[in-house]
């Protein structure tokens, strides 16, 4: 668990993602965390975010940054983003994948953070799910 600390950190600071093909607006934005075989009671964390159609426009892919990660692998379409993420922590390696689907008014998906450079490998799971609510204003 202490090696998947940065992922859980990633998670929490960036739980906001953006597409082209989202309507620009004000957005609604849900993350949980699950890690497999551990009962946690974790409570999601929910941001919202005004997104414009010039930030949207601008967006060069649709998945988070954090320092020390970098995307390995991405693949768009028209509704679903998918990717490959490595980070570096300290000592630590963690890898990363997931899938986004998108519409117009919401989006879903999740992504799982494996780091296996102890003895055990820990995994972490996110959820991400947004909903337009309107206008920005």
């Amino acid at each position: 668990m202490r090696r998947l600390a940065p992922a859980l950190l990633f998670a929490l600071a960036s739980p906001v993602f953006a597409a082209t093909h989202m309507q620009p607006g004000l957005w609604e934005i849900t993350t949980t965390l699950q890690i497999p075989g551990v009962k946690l009671d974790i409570p999601p964390v929910v941001a919202r975010q005004c997104f414009t159609a010039a930030q949207l426009k601008a967006t060069e892919h649709p998945l988070p940054t954090s320092p020390g990660c970098t995307i390995t692998d991405s693949t768009h379409s028209s509704e679903i983003t998918r990717w490959q993420m490595q980070c570096k922590q300290g000592n630590n390696r963690i890898n990363a994948s997931g899938e986004i689907h998108y519409s117009a008014q919401s989006y879903q998906g999740s992504a799982r953070f494996s780091d296996s450079s102890g003895k055990h490998a820990e995994t972490v799971v996110h959820r991400y799910s947004g909903k337009r609510l309107g206008t920005c204003r």
